[in-house]
């Protein structure tokens, strides 16, 4: 009798019900989620409750529990529709969109899909090598890449806009290799680093997070000081 191979292991086994931090929220299917804050009778509550109604008051205080479950719950989806951008790029390409139909979807460049995407899938290709038994889907990864490559292409051979060859992922390791090695710094080096930080930074992070990330400021602090 042949054993049954390991099933994928469910990341949401024991959710709270009324999650009232971000930590508790993660822990709750994103599509639960999305069904509790489009629940928007139940935010609304007392609709009799005016805006003005001063801080303290007790009925302001009595909806405090569920004022932070919704915020809580709003700042875990957001979180989760924002990874799952990568996802959704490779469900449109094989679905037959092309290069320029994702970059107007996303509203990013072409450069900054492809890297989002890479990572995306370098992880994706990994989880199934290491899962033999899951379903596997090199062919949908490499038809995808060959799509995102051909647009690239095809917008440098045309001069069709600014096409940054080289991802932001891929600018931040050469730069910190050349670090690494010991190899001189200059200025621009240093500059290199800092924007390739802010550059990942933007793709992975949540609005209100690349705002205020201490990283990030750390980065614009060193871009300020350096001379270009």
């Amino acid at each position: 009798m042949s054993a049954v191979p390991n099933p994928v292991p469910n990341p949401y086994p024991d959710p709270p019900q009324h999650p009232v931090t971000f930590a508790d929220a993660q822990r709750v299917n994103p599509l639960d989620l999305a069904r509790r804050v489009g629940d928007v009778l139940r935010w609304l509550g007392d609709t009799s409750l005016a805006t003005d109604v001063p801080p303290g008051d007790p009925r302001r205080v009595e909806r405090l529990e569920l004022e932070l479950e919704h915020l809580a719950s709003i700042r875990a989806l957001h979180h989760d529709l924002g990874r799952s951008t990568a996802n959704r790029i490779h469900v449109a390409v094989i679905s037959g969109a092309t290069a320029e139909q994702v970059t107007l979807a996303t509203g990013l460049s072409l450069a900054e899909v492809t890297a989002i995407w890479t990572a995306w899938s370098d992880g994706q290709r990994q989880l199934e090598r290491d899962l033999p038994h899951l379903p596997q889907h090199t062919a949908a990864y490499d038809y995808v890449a060959a799509v995102l490559a051909a647009g690239l292409a095809s917008a440098t051979a045309s001069g069709d806009g600014e096409v940054d060859q080289q991802a932001p992922r891929d600018r931040t390791l050469d730069a910190a290799a050349r670090i690494g090695n010991g190899d001189p710094i200059t200025a621009a080096d240093v500059r290199a680093l800092a924007q390739g930080l802010l550059d990942i930074a933007g793709l992975a992070m949540p609005d209100t997070y690349f705002a205020t990330d201490s990283r990030c400021e750390l980065a614009r602090a060193v871009l300020a000081s350096q001379p270009r």
